[in-house]
């Protein structure tokens, strides 16, 4: 086959969600998540075509201490020619130009093979949760309030040791994109000590110093209009989470391999991360 592994356009959205919803088997538009990419890191993100079509994807996004590949896709009829495995070289080459010591993903069972036989290993299990039964209403909770841009960096400052990086650009663009969904908590001291990114579809960043902080945003952002049920991805080793987000009817809907290629940044995913941004964000 003859393959074209180039950067992505815009020209290119509509074929590449069309490969996503097919890949993936979900009836959703991915353009939010592909504008965010480019937003990102547009050089880490990839199409594959043959004969002018897109057939497949991948992306990658490094945050200096580690890289997180998301996205990976190919048209389901073309699966098993080694679309996927010349996408995900080329992100690993160029995450590798960069001096970048790792790189992490959140493997299919689909996936599995091709991401082991490239040198990745296990780390733990990320399980996607969504809301089954809705929480009755509660008292609004105290302490919690919207982010206004002049402490956007005091909370990149407390995300960065929860994360094991610098998110700031990503933290930037949620605070622009959807203001009224970005909730902080303030300890008596006035120190942020969590904050949630209620977005449409999945809530998360999530990040609290304790389940009662996370309890708190989480009732906050629950009061917001949701399209669909919302949902959450969270580490199978976060037992507080878990619990958690089952007292307010969160069921465990799929379950993936959180995997590594390199070394392993120091990171508060099973303490602090109560909900990451994204499957290919982290």
């Amino acid at each position: 086959m003859d393959l074209e592994i180039a950067p992505l356009t815009e020209t290119d959205f509509d074929e590449v969600d069309l490969v996503l919803r097919l890949a993936y088997k979900r009836d959703r538009p991915h353009h939010p998540q592909l504008m965010l990419h480019l937003y990102l890191q547009p050089e880490g993100t990839l199409v594959a075509k043959a004969n002018g079509r897109v057939v497949g994807f991948g992306a990658i996004t490094d945050f200096g201490a580690f890289s997180y590949v998301g996205l990976m896709a190919t048209l389901p009829d073309l699966q098993g020619k080694g679309i996927g495995r010349r996408v995900l070289e080329r992100l690993m080459g160029w995450a590798d130009s960069r001096g970048c010591p790792a790189i992490l993903l959140d493997a299919t069972p689909f996936g599995v093979p091709l991401y082991l036989d490239s040198g990745f290993s296990d780390m733990d299990a990320t399980i996607v949760l969504r809301m089954e039964e809705p929480e009755q209403a509660r008292m609004d909770p105290s302490g919690i309030k919207q982010l206004q841009g002049a402490y956007l960096p005091r909370v990149a400052s407390f995300d960065s040791p929860a994360f094991g990086a610098n998110r700031d650009r990503l933290l930037r663009y949620y605070w622009k994109d959807i203001p009224d969904r970005f909730m902080v908590s303030y300890d008596s001291k006035g120190q942020v000590d969590g904050y949630l990114v209620a977005q449409d579809l999945a809530l998360g960043p999530w990040v609290a110093l304790d389940e009662g902080v996370a309890e708190n945003l989480l009732l906050r952002g629950l009061q917001l209009p949701f399209e669909l049920a919302p949902q959450v991805f969270v580490s199978g080793s976060n037992a507080c989470a878990i619990d958690l987000l089952g007292r307010f009817g969160f069921r465990e809907q799929r379950r993936l391999r959180h995997m590594i290629r390199g070394t392993r940044a120091k990171r508060a995913r099973t303490t602090q991360i109560y909900g990451q941004a994204s499957l290919g964000f982290g």
